[in-house]
């Protein structure tokens, strides 16, 4: 079910509100639900429930025959997430050439170079576990639809070369020495304008793509439990400052901190597993004293 988000001094009920196809955790979804609210643009969200394969259903490979979120349809036009990166200025920088879900899922898999991850217990296990059964998911998906084959084809033989990088730790290695070299050169930028009186950001006064794109990749690094190795204690302060400036914003919250209520629901339950023993020995020791307090009552009787 589809609803409408942000505000606009347009009228959202003109049947040319913009209809967004994404997941709440969907880095590339995240950065254009960014920038939507950054604009004040209204937008209809129709959430792709991307731990159920949704984005492999025969209506969403029509819609995108890559299988991917995010899609943006404005009417009768439908853009996809190639669109959204070739328009992005942060080309300048080649944010845009980080392979994200490797990186993601190579952390998962590589854990000794993640400190404080971010990521709940049930999250981790549950994306290792989609990966694992989407290539059968996507196999049964072939056979029922043949007229689909083709597209399904083509997203097995991307996620079987994705699965091999994903388990090379060398390759974790080399997206992190290229994620390197990216952020010195923010933080050369920043540097260059930190002696402004106004407040800056990655390119000058103006929130632009740049920084949308800059801010949703630095949140993805600090979830994975990264950041220590690129900022923090002394390292790239500037850069430290601005993903602290950033993390401020109104926009930045709606587009990377929401939450669906599933997974504030499986959070609490992880929470209160974790704290189990605490909680039954409060327990105990309440209705321990309770006893006590009685049974010293009695006796003064």
């Amino acid at each position: 079910m589809a609803t409408i988000v942000g505000t606009s001094n347009t009228s959202s009920n003109d049947g040319n509100t913009l209809l967004l196809y994404h997941h709440e955790q969907s880095f590339y979804s995240q950065k254009v639900v960014f920038a939507l609210m950054e604009k004040h643009l209204p937008f209809k969200s129709h959430i792709i429930q991307l731990p159920k394969f949704e984005q492999y259903e025969p209506w969403f490979i029509r819609l995108n025959p890559k299988g991917e979120v995010p899609v943006l349809r404005d009417g009768v036009k439908a853009i996809h997430r190639d669109c959204f990166q070739k328009r992005a200025a942060m080309r300048l920088l080649k944010i845009d050439e980080i392979p994200i879900e490797d990186l993601t899922i190579g952390c998962l898999l590589h854990q000794e170079f993640t400190h404080d991850t971010k990521l709940p217990k049930f999250i981790r296990h549950r994306m290792k576990a989609l990966r694992t059964r989407r290539f059968s998911i996507i196999q049964e998906m072939m056979v029922q639809y043949p007229d689909l084959r083709e597209h399904y084809e083509r997203k097995l033989t991307i996620i079987q070369d994705k699965r091999r990088k994903q388990e090379n730790r060398d390759e974790l290695l080399k997206i992190m020495n290229k994620i390197t070299q990216i952020l010195d050169d923010v933080e050369t930028e920043l540097i260059s304008h930190s002696t402004e009186e106004i407040e800056m950001w990655l390119t000058g006064e103006r929130f632009t793509a740049a920084d949308i794109c800059l801010s949703v990749m630095l949140h993805r690094l600090f979830v994975l439990g990264l950041a220590f190795r690129w900022w923090g204690e002394d390292r790239r302060p500037h850069l430290a400052k601005y993903f602290e400036k950033t993390r401020r914003l109104e926009s930045y919250k709606r587009a990377c901190l929401t939450v669906s209520n599933y997974d504030k629901l499986m959070y609490a339950v992880e929470m209160l597993k974790q704290n189990m023993p605490y909680l039954v020995g409060t327990v105990v020791l309440v209705t321990a004293l309770a006893f006590g307090v009685v049974f010293y009552k009695k006796l003064r009787k």
